[in-house]
């Protein structure tokens, strides 16, 4: 007889269905940001084009920034932490939590033209403050949805435009999958894989219809 508690089940990854903007939403969205261009929106437009999340764009630092060599460093994150002993809550200015979250992301020549615009010579200022204090998530969140409401884009959560990033670049062939583990600042290639390599619905059609010259 079958004993059914020697029976090792395969575990739930617990991953999440990725949920990204179409390149119409995303073209949209450009076009909205292109018409109220300034510091914030510019901060969309990084996070767009390449995949930071949304503690490392807050945490951003001019002295972060290379014109020059066309980079950004990731080195600092911001978040509020809530401590439940005290009940009370706290901005935190710090290091990633991981190293490889750690990491130097190149920037096109296009995004590196539009920070230009708001680059100052003070290495601590913040990016999208232009202040010596950065901005919390929480509220450029609130900036986000009330962005995409006066324009009437579909409501998504600010972490979906890394998952955009990271699905266009996927659908892009010359683009390799170690690359973007490492811009995204994964802790390796796998994880990537197993995130966004099911997202690409469009690029596996285009495989497998290259099996028709063999029929």
């Amino acid at each position: 007889m079958l004993n059914w508690d020697l029976i090792e089940y395969p575990k739930d990854l617990g991953l999440k269905k990725v949920i990204s903007l179409s390149k119409d939403e995303e073209l949209a969205l450009i076009q909205c940001i292109y018409m109220k261009m300034n510091r914030r929106t510019a901060g969309i437009l990084v996070a767009l084009f390449t995949g930071i999340r949304i503690g490392e764009l807050c945490g951003l630092q001019m002295r972060d920034i290379s014109i020059i060599d066309k980079t950004i460093n990731i080195q600092r994150t911001v978040q509020r932490i809530y401590d439940k002993i005290k009940g009370t809550s706290y901005v935190y200015i710090g290091a990633p939590k991981t190293a490889s979250s750690c990491r130097t992301i190149p920037l096109p020549s296009l995004l590196i033209n539009i920070i230009k615009k708001y680059y100052t010579d003070n290495p601590n200022q913040y990016f999208l403050t232009g202040r010596m204090k950065p901005t919390e998530p929480r509220t450029y969140r609130q900036f986000f949805a009330r962005f995409l409401k006066k324009h009437n884009l579909r409501s998504v959560k600010f972490h979906e435009i890394r998952h955009t990033f990271a699905v266009r670049a996927i659908e892009i062939p010359e683009f390799d999958v170690k690359s973007l583990s490492e811009i995204l600042g994964h802790k390796n290639v796998s994880f990537t894989l197993n995130v966004y390599g099911r997202a690409n619905m469009q690029q596996k059609i285009k495989c497998m219809n290259l099996l028709n010259d063999l029929l």
